[in-house]
């Protein structure tokens, strides 16, 4: 445990919830997370831990061996269009040392190379590499091979010794699965390997439209036979593995994940953008996606869709805090491109006569409609109320301490909330020094539930992947939760049992429970002065209901998180294993000083 997590430690033990020491100590704490100091602090550590978890994983790996009832042959494919004769030899090289040997290697090389008889002296005599000229087509590899399984590789990419014995062990398992992936890293060096990739546990279909994360996968030959003549064989290489990644997908295939580092790609993780459209575009059309693409970005991917623009009823819990409530009003009028929409604001008790008399202006110089809100404050039915006095098609859930600073944002919000198999969408929030708050959420997290990257800088890249990237989430935070008005209430609303917090993450596993995904967008930006409102406090009786509610997720982890990480820390990311039921504990010995909760 690091120096500030003792200090955490120390004031969730010593000191009673909700005293002032407390309170006190935790904004401070609060405040310190989102230096620049401590976000260059947590880079360094993330560093380290993977280092040490790369030398501590690997100096323990054994040659292993095996005999499976299932030992199909595997083929690799490899495309050299371009000849780096160092990259190919890794690459061979690596096949040629997996500990198993039930593989042939399938290498396409352009017509008269020059280099040919050196890639022939290279293999040698072994007969379960065969050398291919002038096709580059996966359609071609996949009918020449003599496996029932294939793997894309590109020349650099090398393989762990075990690779071919941990995939006839997932094979054995699960006989069914189609599609057969593992986590990955870029190999700069020998001795440097500084980007990994923890792949979700389960399929995120949001996340494939970022980034093939499929890559160096195993697929099920006779999957691919079936779909591989509706690839665009003029692509790159690797974009027709996307493309028929695509494809296997939408036939909604068994898919299995092994959370082992056993492949070191050479080149980037992210390639080049500019055949990816209509590969994109071909797939909503056969999904039946019923908008069209419009933009994709250099960088990262940004999906836009024309918009029939629903009706968005914005519902805005708020007591007092005048100036942050007219800056968040200003910047919800002023910056957001998106028209149709209204403001719901509900009002608990305000005393602010400064506000009082904003509220008589504002409703009339904008769609604006004040409600009363006269109860003791109770968050899920602030929101509730909300929800009963609007008429729009969808309800987006915003707090008062936020700052619109991206025009599309709305409209970024609305276009994935209208996917019918969506459910609950979020986007990206950021402190003022512009490090992430909210890009996710994690259940399991710190024993409890937690923020993905939290205190991380904007555009980052850890151990799951980019901030930037779509991805799909099991929880996105109240602060900005947008929804459809059907979804809102075949859920039932928010459970009014949680009275200031959970109340948001327990929306979201219901919408889980109904089949639906929830999904983070990256390019909804938003500022959040988190806190600012409301404190940094916790009603006990929302915790020790929190831990009811999500006892059973906790204890299944999360499907989009990542095995190899732990559930203890912020994962910029940390290493080992979470301890949550110590966790449970704590929790339960905290209700000798809470009242009224059994």
């Amino acid at each position: 445990m690091d120096i500030l997590g003792k200090v955490k430690k120390i004031i969730w033990n010593i000191f009673p919830p909700e005293s002032n020491v407390e309170r006190s100590l935790r904004t401070q704490y609060h405040r310190f997370t989102s230096t620049k100091l401590y976000v260059k602090w947590k880079i360094f550590q993330a560093k380290k831990s993977y280092e040490s978890w790369l030398h501590n994983q690997e100096k323990h790996k054994i040659e292993k061996k095996g005999i499976f009832h299932l030992e199909p042959i595997i083929s690799f494919f490899l495309s050299l269009n371009i000849l780096d004769l160092d990259s190919c030899i890794k690459t061979i090289r690596s096949i040629q040392s997996q500990t198993l040997e039930s593989w042939e290697l399938i290498v396409t090389l352009p017509k008269n190379l020059p280099q040919k008889n050196q890639i022939s002296q290279l293999i040698g005599h072994d007969q379960r590499i065969r050398i291919i000229e002038g096709t580059s087509h996966l359609q071609e590899f996949i009918e020449l091979s003599k496996g029932d399984y294939f793997i894309c590789c590109s020349p650099g990419d090398t393989f762990e010794k075990v690779l071919i014995y941990e995939l006839l062990k997932s094979i054995n398992t699960l006989s069914t699965a189609e599609i057969i992936y593992t986590d990955v890293d870029i190999q700069k060096s020998k001795r440097s390997r500084p980007q990994a990739f923890f792949k979700p546990e389960k399929y995120s279909p949001e996340l494939h439209f970022s980034i093939n994360y499929f890559s160096n996968a195993l697929v099920k030959k006779y999957s691919a036979l079936d779909q591989i003549a509706k690839v665009n064989s003029g692509n790159e290489f690797l974009l027709q593995e996307w493309e028929l990644m695509f494809l296997i997908c939408e036939k909604q295939p068994e898919i299995s994940h092994i959370p082992l580092v056993l492949v070191h790609q050479y080149r980037p993780m992210i390639e080049n953008r500019s055949q990816e459209k209509s590969i994109m575009e071909a797939h909503f059309r056969r999904v039946g996606n019923p908008y069209s693409l419009q933009l994709i970005q250099d960088d990262e991917i940004h999906l836009r869709w024309k918009l029939s623009e629903p009706s968005v009823s914005i519902v805005i819990p708020s007591k007092n805090h005048y100036l942050m409530l007219k800056k968040l009003i200003d910047s919800l009028f002023t910056q957001t491109n998106y028209k149709n929409f209204e403001v719901i604001i509900v009002d608990n008790n305000s005393t602010d006569d400064e506000l009082l008399a904003y509220y008589g202006k504002v409703t009339k110089e904008f769609p604006i409609q004040i409600t009363l809100f006269n109860e003791e404050f109770n968050y899920s039915k602030a929101i509730n109320l909300g929800a009963s006095v609007s008429q729009s098609e969808t309800l987006l859930i915003l707090n008062n301490d936020m700052e619109i600073i991206s025009p599309d944002w709305l409209n970024e919000l609305v276009q994935w909330v209208m996917i019918p198999e969506i459910g609950i969408v979020g986007g990206k929030l950021v402190y003022e020094n512009n490090t992430i708050q909210h890009a996710g959420m994690i259940i399991g997290l710190q024993g409890f539930v937690g923020h993905l990257y939290l205190h991380a800088p904007d555009h980052y890249f850890g151990l799951l992947g980019s901030v930037d990237w779509y991805r799909n989430v099991s929880a996105v935070t109240g602060a900005c939760q947008i929804m459809r008005r059907s979804v809102f209430n075949e859920l039932g609303g928010y459970d009014e049992k949680f009275r200031l917090v959970f109340n948001d993450i327990d929306f979201c596993l219901r919408a889980i429970k109904k089949g639906y995904r929830n999904l983070y967008t990256p390019f909804a930006k938003i500022k959040h002065l988190e806190g600012k409102s409301r404190g940094y406090s916790t009603p006990p009786q929302d915790l020790l209901r929190g831990f009811e509610v999500l006892r059973e997720w906790i204890s299944k982890e999360d499907p989009y998180f990542s095995p190899n990480l732990t559930y203890t820390t912020i994962p910029m990311c940390q290493f080992g294993n979470g301890q949550i039921n110590k966790r449970i504990e704590q929790i339960t010995e905290r209700k000798k000083y809470i009242p009224n909760v059994g």
